[in-house]
């Protein structure tokens, strides 16, 4: 019996950078050199893992300034510059009120600090009474570590086998498997038919219950 669905946020519920060039639009409005956003990007995969996990971008900002000639003043700038740059999956957001009617739903999302205090200011999450949300950057653990399908695990009281995870990181959906729980990986290349898809998952699922 399924119990639980939870949601990837970026390229699931929101469309994202994933598979667009808004990476480099980003870069480009930072005033990243050209020759420079090779090292940039490189660098920014580094450190992402450690924001994830809680650490503030208010120390990474005399990097911004000093090395990269980014002009940033305060770390809610670089979150506002993202945040900027997300759109909804409004196709996905119908099938999330969808299920809450019957189902308990929540998010698990590796986040930055913050991020989804201004995601939620400006409107990019649906408009459901979410009962569980797991945020890498409260946590301390982020995806695909184990410690976070665990922990999600207990904070909904069920087990593996009664969890749906909607997400788009083939690396994360593999964790969560190893744990027992149902998964459907999300393609963002095309929002809508993967939304109907993840719908489909879920009466599947749940028709004899």
């Amino acid at each position: 019996m399924l119990r639980f669905v939870f949601f990837d946020f970026g390229g699931v519920l929101i469309k994202d950078f994933s598979k667009t060039n808004k990476w480099e639009g980003l870069m480009d409005y930072w005033r990243v050199k050209k020759e420079q956003q090779n090292e940039f990007s490189e660098w920014w995969d580094e450190i992402e893992p450690k924001l994830d996990i809680g650490e503030s971008l208010t120390s990474l900002l005399p990097v911004f300034r000093n090395k990269y000639g980014v002009k940033v003043d305060e770390e809610s700038d670089v979150l506002g510059d993202f945040v900027d740059r997300f759109e909804r999956n409004e196709a996905l957001w119908s099938v999330v009120r969808e299920i809450k009617k019957n189902q308990r739903v929540g998010l698990l999302t590796n986040m930055y600090p913050q991020m989804l205090d201004r995601i939620k200011q400006v409107g990019l999450l649906p408009e459901v009474d979410w009962d569980q949300v797991v945020d890498s950057s409260i946590m301390g653990v982020r995806k695909p570590d184990e410690a976070i399908f665990e922990r999600a695990e207990e904070l909904t009281g069920v087990s593996g086998e009664e969890i749906l995870f909607i997400e788009n990181t083939k690396r994360h959906l593999e964790t969560a498997k190893g744990r027992g729980w149902n998964t459907y990986q999300f393609d963002c290349s095309d929002y809508e038919k993967s939304s109907s898809g993840a719908m489909s998952l879920y009466l599947e699922l749940t028709k004899n219950d």
